[in-house]
């Protein structure tokens, strides 16, 4: 999926090789995850990092608190849209 070969990918599995950044950007896409998920484990910071942490706690709870909390926060982001939109014209 992402055209480089399988042995590449088995080496940089195995911590044998580190891509180069244009590679580390088509592993990352085609995983379909974050730079953050990525490399969770050796950064000490990132921007994302209050998103990640209400995630976690979001994953701890029920499928119904979930879809309440979620629900919430399409509302808020809403009416924070709304604000900045009004704010423009």
């Amino acid at each position: 999926m992402t055209g480089l070969t399988v042995n590449y990918i088995a080496r940089v599995e195995r911590g044998e090789s580190f891509p180069r950044l244009d590679n580390l950007v088509t592993i990352i896409n085609t995983l379909g995850v974050t730079a953050d998920a990525i490399f969770c484990d050796v950064i000490d910071k990132s921007t994302n990092h209050p998103i990640s942490s209400l995630a976690q706690e979001l994953d701890s709870l029920s499928p119904n608190d979930k879809l309440q909390i979620m629900d919430v926060l399409r509302v808020l982001i809403r009416q924070a849209k709304d604000r900045e939109q009004n704010r423009a014209t």
